[in-house]
């Protein structure tokens, strides 16, 4: 499914099972699963430029029908930008457990593994959260104003950390005990908002009228900043007098040159608050 909601961002989330079976794995069946917060009916839909866009969180799940004493698991990206850059398994639930080890493992094979031992006997069925993953969504240097990307992440032996590589695989009455794993089908579409730095009227040129409608739209309120991204001439995330005083200095004083996009119209590479409702100069 895929929809195009001016500047959002769509994706659209859906599982898919890694193992030699012909499905998801089934409510009764105990199985590794990842889920992302926020999804409804399969669709998270973000707003390209906020940094929720740019980053996802997933969470490494155990849907459990035995006792297990332990367990390690060996999660990775198989399709996509999708790079965790952080990974914790502290604090997600009231387990207490014994040896725990959690570490991003960067590749050439990119993931994360994780490995603990339960010491409250064993952990009971139930659904229970192992690791807390954060991916940043990388779309490189890409200039189109809409883009179209698949990734995969998967329930995948062999991802190696500061440890021997890591099987995933649980512990049940002393053995080893392969669960069903489910992977992450991950369709990203984004509809980027295109400008150049400083152009803060949209007209397609950098000059003397764009800091003035920055300061009339500020202390006037009879000029419009058509887009905020621009506008932020020094790209500090804010729109306020510094950015016209930046582009001042650059025209009149020889002062530093807006960063990118600039002098060329791209895309923001910078994450912050601001977007730009109306990209892309007037003509």
């Amino acid at each position: 499914m895929q929809e195009r909601l001016g500047g959002l961002a769509v994706v659209v989330l859906a599982t898919g099972l890694y193992a030699q079976e012909a499905g998801p794995c089934g409510e009764d069946a105990t199985a590794l699963y990842l889920d992302v917060p926020g999804v409804e009916d399969g669709v998270l839909s973000l707003e390209w430029g906020s940094d929720s866009v740019r980053e996802i969180e997933v969470t490494a799940r155990l849907r459990s029908t035995v006792d297990v004493l332990g367990y390690s698991i060996s999660v990775e990206t198989v399709e996509g930008p999708l790079e965790p850059i952080e990974v914790t398994s502290r604090g997600l639930n009231d387990i207490t457990l014994g040896f725990m080890k959690t570490e991003i493992v960067p590749g050439p094979r990119l993931g994360f593994v994780s490995a603990a031992l339960v010491c409250d006997c064993f952990l009971p069925p139930g659904d229970y959260p192992l690791v807390r993953a954060r991916y940043a969504v990388d779309l490189g240097d890409a200039m189109l104003p809409s883009i179209d990307i698949a990734g995969r992440i998967e329930y995948r032996d062999g991802l190696q950390g500061s440890g021997q590589p890591v099987r995933n695989a649980l512990t049940v009455n002393g053995d080893a005990f392969i669960p069903c794993m489910e992977a992450l089908d991950v369709r990203i579409h984004a509809e980027i908002p295109v400008f150049f730095r400083g152009d803060a009227n949209a007209d397609g040129e950098l000059d003397i009228s764009d800091p003035v409608t920055l300061l009339r739209s500020q202390f006037h309120g009879d000029a419009v900043v058509r887009c905020d991204d621009a506008g932020d001439a020094n790209d500090d995330g804010k729109l306020d007098i510094a950015d016209a005083i930046y582009v001042f200095r650059y025209l009149f004083q020889g002062g530093e040159p807006p960063r990118p996009p600039f002098p060329e119209p791209g895309w923001d590479p910078t994450r912050d608050g601001l977007g730009c409702a109306s990209p892309g100069p007037s003509g």
